[in-house]
């Protein structure tokens, strides 16, 4: 019977999930979207984690001993560790790569890099936190303050980890062009472009609020990976992991089959 290496996944979109599996990342983004009867259709995003990382709270080799191949030699796709509170639980250390699932199976790695922070900002920020909150964010923070500020800053908001990404959106150009035409659709999914510059206009008026919430669900499933920028963010009080986003000439040469589905 055939050998399959043993891999460990924190599925973090559309929701939160430990699971082990005999799949590559690749299958497993095939599997997940279309190769199993429990069908699922949308984006996927998550992360390879060292196969020996374990945390009392998860039963990862109990679990283990039920990945086993079929008895038809098929390896096992999925063996549930837990789906619940996962990214609280999960080192960051552990995290070794994230990858970015397309409906159609497409699949881009993202390997680790180094975050450098702007100078200075200018304007705002939108953020997307994608687990284990799920809120769209205006904010005068750059990604590296942000993520601290809501993971031990604020006495109220804190959560232990998160998982964000920085989006792209040129809201001075929506903010003109919605002066000129007030029906202009909204740059960020989800958001009516009028409550999106009341928004803006209250963060202006007030210079000491460091962010605000613009909406309390993200719309991932129609908001395409093109609007991503710098990368994605695993942060808490003590640590953090940084996946630079690859600029989209780069992807469309290296992976053009992830790059005509994002």
């Amino acid at each position: 019977m055939a050998t399959y290496q043993a891999r460990l996944y924190m599925v973090l979109y559309p929701t939160e999930a430990l699971i082990l599996s005999q799949l590559s990342p690749k299958d497993f983004v095939v599997r997940y979207s279309y190769g199993s009867v429990s069908y699922y259709e949308g984006k996927l995003i998550f992360a390879e984690l060292d196969i020996n990382y374990r945390d009392p709270y998860f039963q990862i080799d109990q679990a283990m001993k039920g990945l086993v191949p079929h008895p038809d030699g098929r390896p096992k796709a999925t063996q549930y560790v837990s789906s619940y509170r996962v990214l609280e639980h999960v080192s960051i250390d552990a995290i070794q790569a994230l990858f970015l699932g397309n409906p159609d199976g497409t699949v881009l790695e993202l390997k680790e890099g180094s975050y450098v922070q702007p100078d200075q900002l200018k304007g705002f920020n939108v953020f997307v936190e994608v687990a284990p909150l799920h809120m769209i964010s205006l904010s005068r923070m750059d990604m590296h303050d942000y993520g601290k500020y809501y993971t031990g800053g604020h006495p109220l908001l804190s959560v232990p980890r998160l998982f964000y990404m920085l989006m792209n959106f040129d809201l001075d150009t929506f903010i003109d062009r919605f002066k000129q035409i007030p029906f202009v659709p909204s740059p960020i999914v989800g958001i009516h472009p009028a409550k999106l510059l009341d928004a803006i206009l209250d963060m202006e008026s007030k210079p000491k609020s460091l962010s605000k919430g613009l909406a309390l669900q993200n719309v991932l499933a129609r908001q395409s990976y093109r609007s991503i920028t710098r990368g994605l963010m695993f942060m808490d009080k003590d640590q953090e992991k940084f996946f630079p986003m690859p600029p989209l000439d780069q992807i469309e040469e290296e992976n053009y089959p992830f790059y005509k589905s994002m």
